[in-house]
């Protein structure tokens, strides 16, 4: 079961996190693991972030942007990826404008 609140956003209601505190948002789960302590310190002065939640959500769209940046590469690497030629021709194009 589905439940829309302007305020909360889309819960759902069956949901372990939503019976027991009614307030989490479907997108977040409470989790209990084990950090090194030194580790997320030193990633938390680095980051600069307020809060360790705020320190490991900017370290998991770290590793989400690293991902996306590779992939991006290896199709860039591609044979016939870029088209030299047309770069070159716009390039002319624009200088002799």
């Amino acid at each position: 079961m589905v439940q829309t609140d302007g305020l909360l956003g889309t819960r759902l209601l069956d949901s372990p996190t939503a019976t027991l505190s009614g307030i989490y948002d479907v997108y977040m789960t409470k989790r209990l693991i084990e950090i090194d302590d030194n580790l997320l310190e030193r990633a938390r002065a680095a980051s600069g972030a307020a809060t360790i939640k705020a320190t490991v959500e900017e370290g998991l769209r770290a590793i989400v942007q690293r991902q996306l940046l590779e992939r991006h590469v290896a199709r860039v690497r591609r044979p016939a990826a870029i088209d030299y030629e047309a770069i070159e021709a716009a390039n002319d194009a624009r200088l002799h404008a």
